[in-house]
């Protein structure tokens, strides 16, 4: 597990400083691998995917859509979050609201269509 640990925090590092550089598609893919180490990503890297993703030349929607979900899996309200991103909305609107015990995190009324 530690060892686990040790390789999420290498890549998740290398990937925001990719981020910062604007090589959104390489940290995207940092991200991803990083993400394979843990079973629960800390909400802040799960965002800076996110982030990275959205802004890659070719976006994986459905990675996308996998690290939104579990970000509102952790209670946090997506659609306050990212409300004034509008290139996020789109993506945000696609979250089932089936998955979530509380459903008004993801409101599709809300988000632009």
């Amino acid at each position: 597990m530690e060892n686990n640990l040790q390789k999420y925090y290498e890549y998740t590092r290398r990937a925001n400083v990719e981020m910062c550089r604007l090589n959104n598609d390489f940290a995207f893919r940092l991200f991803d691998t990083a993400f394979a180490f843990i079973s629960y990503p800390f909400a802040i890297d799960l965002n800076n995917a996110v982030y990275t993703g959205v802004h890659s030349l070719k976006p994986d929607e459905e990675r996308l859509l996998t690290y939104l979900k579990m970000m509102a899996s952790k209670g946090i309200d997506l659609k306050e979050k990212y409300k004034d991103l509008p290139e996020h909305l789109s993506y945000v609107s696609k979250v089932a609201k089936d998955k979530f015990p509380d459903s008004s995190l993801i409101d599709s009324d809300y988000v632009k269509k």
